[in-house]
């Protein structure tokens, strides 16, 4: 009986955690794409340059994305 109750926060919480995700996708697509698209695309592909900073720059995002968890978790700890 107490259950539908229950279950609004949760589905709340999951709404919250893809729109987050969501909005930094986007955030990271836009970041990215002004960093390492230099030229106009012709042939429907990156150059091998685009492509190495492109995945640089995800990479350095996401490590940037789990040191700032890490930091706030610590100091939660604390």
């Amino acid at each position: 009986m107490d259950a539908p109750i229950l279950v609004l926060p949760y589905k709340k919480i999951f709404w919250h955690a893809n729109h987050m995700a969501g909005t930094e996708s986007h955030e990271l697509t836009a970041i990215c794409w002004k960093k390492c698209i230099t030229s106009t695309i012709k042939s429907g592909q990156l150059d091998k340059n685009e492509q190495t900073c492109l995945a640089n720059c995800v990479d350095r995002f996401m490590d940037a994305n789990l040191a700032t968890i890490k930091h706030l978790r610590n100091m939660r700890q604390q």
